[in-house]
């Protein structure tokens, strides 16, 4: 846990000195209570963040470290050593390491911040924070804290609104839950030291159609394609594991704030806000020759995931305080077996390519988000995301699981359906017949799927000419 970090890098001034810099991460540390936080854990095992005064925080000298090389070892060398440096039950969340490549040339720093108080929209934030800082600038107002979005989640758990939709979590999570790997996930041997990955890249055109197109189609969402079709290909490659549905756990940025009472605005929020909610995916049970010949049962697939995605209430919001913040129903949540598979897609990355801007172009560095026995949490986790490049954008995935659950051709096998699936809902969009919308799109109506299609087919026969005896007013 000492160790789980996201780390990234950033060009600096060729003029920037040590003392200017570490003004900049200082007044950045005083404006973003989450940088101050110490961890403290109890001895039953609880933890909790707590958060001195601004002019209380970490000694900023210690967390600035200045190194004269661009020497790759020693670039890596000194990387190993700043995510070893962090200590969250002394307050150390931060640790710098400016690489002064000389006074006529641009420098590179490094950040290294404990996962506990950083997510990948913290860094959206921190980053433009620390070019003002640096330029003397005032840093925009943080809206809600850390503290309180942590207190009013707190007061929300045990609301009615919430504790009602405890029946909801308790049907998705009742399923037959047969191991996907040749076991369960086991604490003590799971741990990422064991980690094993398999990484796909998908063509820039493929990225495209299933960014724009593909969802644009059926008014869906990027997430809504993507899980569609992982749900079509678990189905062929465990089809008695997923019987019930793909049973997986949904991650996203947790930054909901239009889920609880008005007046919560977290834009400007440096903290982890990354939410988990299990979700039950029950596409048509289709053969893989009728999802790879792209016919209309590849849409009818994306539309049913469709409506079960925007069945979950306020954005799986509830499940997370239901689990961890309400005692009297934590403990039924907890006696349901937890999904063995992890979704988290992370969104598109876009860069200025060729851009020099400092403090603001992002790299992420090469080096471990998490301690060695940090254990797994799923038996396989999947994380994609688009990138940019010269020659377009290209969704990358990584699946990550833990060496004694699988073999690598197997978890291989479901990369190659999965990109299958992906390729036969971008070419089913090519078919007139593709597209249209369903129940959650029009929920002023009330129309069931069925009525939906049938309009729809309705207003695709007709050629927009009346015979002489129709009535126009009647359409």
């Amino acid at each position: 846990m000492r160790e789980f970090n996201q780390a990234y890098t950033v060009p600096v001034p060729a003029d920037l000195t040590l003392t200017s810099l570490t003004a900049t991460i200082a007044a950045v540390i005083r404006h973003h209570d989450a940088l101050r936080a110490r961890l403290t854990v109890t001895a039953d095992g609880t933890w909790q963040l707590e958060v001195p005064e601004a002019d209380h925080g970490p000694d900023v000298t210690a967390l600035v470290h200045r190194v004269e090389s661009a020497d790759p070892a020693a670039v890596a060398a000194e990387t190993e050593a700043a995510r070893r440096r962090l200590d969250p039950e002394r307050g150390i969340m931060l640790q710098a390491v400016w690489f002064d490549h000389g006074p006529d040339t641009d420098g590179v720093l490094l950040l290294v911040v404990h996962h506990l108080v950083v997510d990948g929209v913290s860094w959206r934030i921190l980053l433009p924070d620390l070019a003002a800082a640096y330029a003397g600038g005032e840093l925009e107002p943080v809206g809600t804290s850390l503290l309180g979005w942590s207190q009013a989640l707190t007061d929300a758990a045990t609301h009615p609104r919430w504790t009602d939709q405890l029946p909801y979590w308790q049907h998705t999570l009742t399923v037959d839950q047969q191991a996907i790997g040749k076991d369960y996930v086991l604490p003590a041997r799971d741990t990422l030291s064991t980690a094993q990955s398999h990484t796909i890249t998908l063509t820039p055109g493929l990225t495209r159609a299933l960014l724009t197109t593909v969802p644009a189609a059926y008014n869906a969402g990027v997430n809504d394609v993507l899980l569609t079709a992982l749900a079509l290909a678990a189905r062929q490659w465990r089809p008695e594991q997923t019987r019930d549905g793909l049973l997986l756990d949904l991650e996203s940025h947790g930054r909901h704030e239009d889920a609880l009472d008005a007046g919560h605005d977290l834009t400007r929020t440096v903290g982890w806000f990354t939410s988990m909610h299990p979700v039950r995916l029950t596409p048509p049970a289709l053969t893989w020759t009728e999802v790879t010949t792209a016919g209309p049962a590849n849409g009818t697939a994306l539309k049913e995931v469709k409506e079960q995605l925007r069945a979950v209430p306020d954005h799986g919001l509830g499940y997370g305080l239901l689990r961890y913040l309400n005692p009297a129903t934590a403990t039924t949540l907890a006696a349901h077996p937890a999904p063995q598979i992890g979704f988290n897609y992370l969104g598109r990355f876009t860069t200025d390519q060729g851009t020099d801007a400092h403090w603001l172009a992002l790299e992420e560095a090469d080096t471990a988000v998490g301690d060695a026995e940090l254990p797994f949490a799923h038996a396989l986790d999947i994380n994609a995301a688009t990138h940019d490049t010269p020659d377009g954008p290209q969704l990358q995935a990584n699946l990550a699981w833990p060496a004694a659950l699988f073999d690598a051709p197997d978890v291989e096998h479901l990369a190659a359906l999965w990109q299958q699936a992906l390729q036969a809902l971008r070419d089913h969009i090519e078919h007139s017949e593709a597209g249209g919308l369903t129940p959650s799109d029009l929920t002023l109506v009330g129309l069931s799927q069925r009525d939906i299609d049938l309009l729809e087919e309705d207003e695709s026969d007709y050629d927009g000419e009346f015979d002489e005896d129709d009535d126009p007013d009647s359409y």
